[in-house]
């Protein structure tokens, strides 16, 4: 299964995507640490809560130019077999004004575009985590058909682009974070921090989510605010979602009563998984792989903390918050030094002083 849910989409109607992540940018550039990681993220969730399934969803790591025009071609014979479907780009890595950096070659945004809107694919998705990544929604818009709603098929047609930045700004991964700010918050809306309540994700509930955070967290940066941009080319007869919260082999639920940060970590080795800005006035369901998990939720100075195993199947929900004594350092450096993962740090290590780290996604 992968990224997208129609409540009228059944078995006929095809999801497929190509997943792309790219550390090496060539040139001078810093190779990154975790594109290729967020592209094994974005897969997951995709493959868990949206409605694609996994035969159907190409992951690359590190291609070349000609690796990736193959795999589009794949994709568009794909396409041409189905009287309705779905096709949704995401790529994490280095890029420039020109387009994607793979490796020593350039693939640039107008042959991306070009070779995605030659598909005859109904809905048309794109998702860039790249510096400069916003270029491509300044060229030209397609000529859009009249919407449709039959059952069995798609309730949109046309295409969306989702992009980490401005046609003129860095992007940006944390070490913290173990992934880029873009990427990690857009994967925890669509696992449903986003969720407005309703158990689904739509197009514009991961948007609004992921643009708040972002901005948020890199707003103190050496490299200055992100700022995520949509642009929606879609004719629709409703509500567009990308995921379906209840789809999760297991979920946790907060509550309402509950307000803060929380972060999700899986354990062992603490990997964040996903983060909520909780309010107090409704519950949040997060869909969630088996596995053990790690909740910390910080108010204010106190930091909390519950772990527990989720079984598949598992459908709990969180009741209990162990006091963490943890004395809150100073952080130097920059000010989204005390983002959850770095509270989820301090609680390991108490009273330590703590830098931040992040890489430029050029």
């Amino acid at each position: 299964m992968l990224t997208l849910w129609f409540a009228t989409a059944s078995a006929a109607v095809l999801r497929h995507a190509l997943i792309v992540g790219a550390n090496n940018g060539g040139g001078n550039l810093e190779p990154l640490h975790y594109a290729e990681l967020d592209a094994e993220r974005m897969s997951s969730v995709l493959v868990e809560l949206g409605g694609f399934d996994p035969a159907h969803v190409t992951v690359l790591y590190g291609p070349s130019a000609d690796e990736l025009e193959r795999a589009l071609h794949e994709h568009e014979l794909m396409s041409s077999s189905f009287d309705g479907d779905l096709f949704l780009f995401y790529y994490s890595g280095h890029a420039d004004t020109r387009g994607l950096r793979l490796g020593t070659e350039i693939y640039p945004y107008e042959v991306l575009r070009a070779d995605i809107r030659a598909m005859d694919s109904d809905v048309k998705l794109g998702l860039l985590d790249a510096c400069r990544s916003g270029t491509i929604t300044r060229l030209k818009g397609a000529a859009l058909s009249e919407p449709f709603l039959v059952e069995d098929r798609l309730a949109a047609e046309g295409e969306a682009w989702m992009t980490a930045t401005s046609a003129d700004e860095s992007a940006q991964e944390s070490d913290k974070l173990r992934g880029s700010f873009f990427t990690h918050y857009l994967v925890s809306g669509l696992r449903g921090a986003a969720d407005d309540g309703d158990g689904d994700v739509s197009l514009n509930e991961a948007y609004n989510y992921a643009f708040d955070r972002v901005v948020d967290h890199t707003g103190g940066t050496e490299a200055g605010a992100q700022h995520p941009i949509i642009d929606t080319r879609l004719k629709q007869t409703g509500e567009f979602t990308l995921t379906h919260v209840a789809e999760g082999r297991a979920t946790a639920t907060i509550p309402a009563g509950v307000a803060g940060q929380i972060m999700v970590l899986r354990m062992p080795d603490r990997t964040p998984v996903a983060e909520v800005n909780k309010t107090a006035d409704r519950a949040v369901t997060l869909a969630l792989a088996p596995g053990m998990y790690r909740f910390r939720l910080l108010q204010g100075k106190d930091l909390r903390e519950t772990e527990t195993m989720l079984s598949d199947g598992s459908r709990i929900t969180i009741t209990y918050w162990g006091a963490l004594n943890a004395e809150l350092g100073t952080p130097k450096g920059d000010t989204f030094a005390r983002d959850a993962l770095e509270l989820a740090r301090i609680g390991d290590r108490k009273s330590t002083r703590l830098n931040s780290s992040h890489t430029v996604i050029s």
